[in-house]
């Protein structure tokens, strides 16, 4: 059993979780990491990336002392991408309402041509 396997199954840490909105997975098949499913939005510039955690019941006495949440990212020498935490899905996973265009219906006009 690796690190990872350990912390996950022996150690109760918050996990990522698939969401509803979630359209691939990184590091599937890959035994040194775990599945992340995410939403990757490649239609935004920036190619936005969103994943879902959930916090294990310790944790969520921790959170409730302490009020803080850490985050470790990797860069591997590369610049920071910028990151952004929250707990309200909205503001990370935007709903597009799209309206039905509202249709003008009106009779058409005929035009004769004036003969001088």
């Amino acid at each position: 059993m690796n690190v990872l396997d350990y912390l996950l199954f022996n150690i109760k840490i918050m996990k990522p979780i698939n969401f509803k909105e979630a359209n691939a997975i990184f590091g599937k098949d890959q035994k040194e990491y775990q599945p992340l499913p995410v939403l990757f939005d490649m239609k935004n510039p920036q190619h936005g990336c969103v994943s879902c955690w959930q916090l294990s019941e310790e944790e969520l006495e921790i959170l409730k002392t302490t009020k803080c949440i850490y985050l470790s990212t990797l860069t591997f020498g590369k610049p920071l991408s910028p990151q952004y935490l929250t707990v309200n899905k909205s503001e990370v996973i935007k709903v597009k309402v799209i309206e039905a265009p509202k249709l003008q219906i009106t009779k058409p006009k005929l035009i004769i041509p004036h003969k001088p």
